[in-house]
């Protein structure tokens, strides 16, 4: 059932104003339409696969994401049943941050290296020891990492120097979409915030670090706030899609970044979680604080940063187990809830979520999963219900952190894929003893840069405005103390079996590398 609000009349049929929200994300694409209210009136999606042609490597074909997004909003107009829309303004948001090389013809230079890419540890390392860590650490709120644009940039370099010669721009997710739309390469600045190649002193590329780096700054394309209109909708893209001409773009923004608008975290010490591939823990700030261990990165509204607690593969784990132990359909999710649901809470069984490597707070490529404490009596939802505990640690062990520079959320939003899961949402309320609020949300991160797109136009009168409208709280969920003292007792052996391994992790990987 589609809300017509807000509509008007055109030729006897009932035309709809909204924006459009789109997220291009790890997994796929979404095309969402909000009314006046914030409200969904059509939600397109379509997935795109991801290469990984070596270990540690993570790439996607730019040409997939611009054909999911192209066949989406084709199909806004596809089907009898779907409203008629008036779009007044678009937003784009992405995975982050990645290392997108186009040409001077607009044309992808291979693949691109999205967020998971590990490759570029040696550039990290190179990175930090010519800089300094807390030079790094002075200009860019981060500490030197593969999973920064900066070293899969000096990778990209160093090992395709023909093809790093063609590069005529070097844009993330969004800007290729945003480029694709209008003819326009741009960037925002949370995008710029988490490239290391921006300073964020004086909120523009850091271009004494590009000297030394001997990177050209003309690769890298302008830097204007999320909610920048950057350019409009070009006639010919219009008429390939079958959208009016002219319509509005802003420069959008990184999707955790988007995510935290649609989850209200839209004042100062305001938190949240969301967990769907990967887990993300965002802090809203209206300092400049930061820590090695976290990521630190700009909001999408003015005059507030986000500290966040990032983690690779906690979601994706429990996909992992669910494709190879049932089967890869969703409704197998309900069956594996169930499983675990019936299984004890055993003290003897440990997992480690660190299935695609790990960001914070280890920062280890080489990390990963392991289940510890299998016996023969062990049965497939114990297992489950491990994967589950092991990312509500990671979680714990992000926050940890974070409460010990200062900062405390009493209670905590989560919102996700995992949301879903009244099992996993109580593991986390008793791991982190800590209140949750169970959010209703209605669009997730295209929500969120839609929002941005609606200020940009003066379709919304104010972030907050909308997200009271749109998000409700549909659980509270109490840690249970007896629960707590129990996980209380595991996770100094959660931390520890880590420690314990990281040195075996980097022999194994060492010993892969020399076997071929």
């Amino acid at each position: 059932m589609f809300i017509k609000l807000e509509a008007s009349e055109q030729g006897g049929q009932i035309v709809t104003r909204c924006v459009l929200g789109i997220d291009v994300g790890t997994t796929s694409a979404k095309v969402i339409a909000f009314d006046k209210d914030g409200r969904v009136l059509l939600h397109k999606q379509q997935e795109y696969p991801t290469h990984f042609p070596d270990r540690g490597w993570a790439e996607q074909d730019p040409r997939d994401w611009w054909r999911a997004v192209a066949t989406l909003l084709r199909q806004l107009r596809s089907s009898p049943t779907d409203p008629e829309l008036h779009i007044l303004a678009i937003g784009v948001s992405s995975q982050a941050p990645s290392f997108v090389p186009i040409d001077a013809e607009g044309e992808p230079i291979g693949r691109a290296m999205i967020w998971m890419d590990r490759r570029a540890d040696m550039e990290a390392e190179w990175l930090s020891a010519t800089l300094g860590a807390d030079r790094i650490a002075e200009y860019s709120r981060n500490r030197a990492d593969s999973y920064y644009t900066a070293a899969k940039v000096l990778w990209f370099k160093r090992n395709r120097p023909d093809e790093y010669a063609r590069i005529h721009r070097i844009l993330q997710v969004n800007g290729y979409i945003n480029y694709r739309l209008t003819g326009v390469c741009s960037t925002d600045d949370v995008h710029a915030s988490i490239s290391q190649l921006y300073d964020f002193r004086t909120g523009a590329w850091a271009l004494d670090v590009l000297k030394e780096l001997d990177i050209d700054p003309a690769l890298l394309p302008p830097i204007t706030p999320p909610d920048t209109v950057i350019g409009s909708i070009t006639a010919d893209i219009a008429e390939e899609l079958g959208l009016l001409p002219g319509i509005p773009v802003i420069a959008g923004t990184v999707d955790g970044a988007a995510a935290a608008i649609e989850a209200g975290i839209v004042r100062p010490g305001m938190a949240s979680e969301m967990t769907g591939t990967s887990s993300v823990l965002l802090m809203s700030s209206s300092g400049e604080y930061h820590s090695p261990e976290l990521i630190s990165m700009k909001h999408g509204l003015p005059g507030q940063n986000l500290l966040l607690g990032a983690m690779s593969s906690t979601g994706a784990s429990l996909k992992w187990f669910r494709d190879t132990f049932y089967s890869d359909d969703e409704a197998a999710y309900d069956v594996m809830n169930h499983d675990a649901e019936r299984a004890e809470a055993r003290g003897d069984l440990l997992f480690l979520p660190y299935m695609a490597g790990e960001r914070s707070p280890i920062w280890d490529s080489n990390a990963r999963g392991v289940f510890f404490g299998l016996s023969l009596k062990t049965s497939r939802g114990e297992m489950i219900r491990a994967i589950m505990e092991g990312a509500a640690f990671a979680l714990r062990h992000n926050l940890d952190i974070m409460e010990q520079k200062g900062s405390r959320a009493e209670a905590l939003r989560i919102a996700g894929g995992s949301a879903g899961s009244a099992l996993w949402n109580q593991i986390k309320a008793d791991a982190l003893n800590r209140e949750l609020h169970i959010m209703q949300t209605s669009g997730g991160a295209p929500l969120g840069v839609a929002i941005l797109a609606g200020l940009a136009i003066d379709f919304y009168s104010s972030a907050e405005v909308v997200v009271k409208k749109t998000l409700t709280m549909t659980t509270r969920v109490e840690p249970q103390q007896a629960m707590h003292h129990f996980y209380n007792r595991k996770f100094p052996i959660y931390l520890d079996l880590y420690r314990q391994t990281k040195e075996q992790f980097r022999d194994l990987s060492s010993a892969c590398v020399l076997r071929k």
